[in-house]
């Protein structure tokens, strides 16, 4: 944790695998220009990252994922949300 928000190491498997989710995320969505939102099933990643970050001991299910504008997402995960912003390189 740093101020307050979970990080990975460049290497590490769930921040990798956590990647992906958001990318193939945001390919749906590049896609689909006229979505706002999707349903997909809970990644295993998702749950480990989220036990970690102790926001909740269980997430199963679906997942739905809206697009706010390019770039930031929001996942909804069993009621409690996350939002994810693209970093800029």
């Amino acid at each position: 944790m740093v101020d307050k928000h979970l990080t990975h190491d460049e290497t590490c498997p769930i921040g990798l695998a956590i990647e992906a989710i958001c990318d193939a995320d945001r390919d749906w969505f590049e896609a689909h220009p006229a979505a706002t939102e999707y349903r997909r099933l809970v990644a295993l990643a998702e749950v480990i990252e989220q036990r970690t970050a102790g926001v909740w001991p269980d997430v199963q299910g679906w997942v739905v994922v809206s697009q706010i504008v390019p770039g930031l997402r929001m996942r909804t995960f069993d009621g409690a949300v996350v939002v994810l912003l693209e970093a800029t390189i």
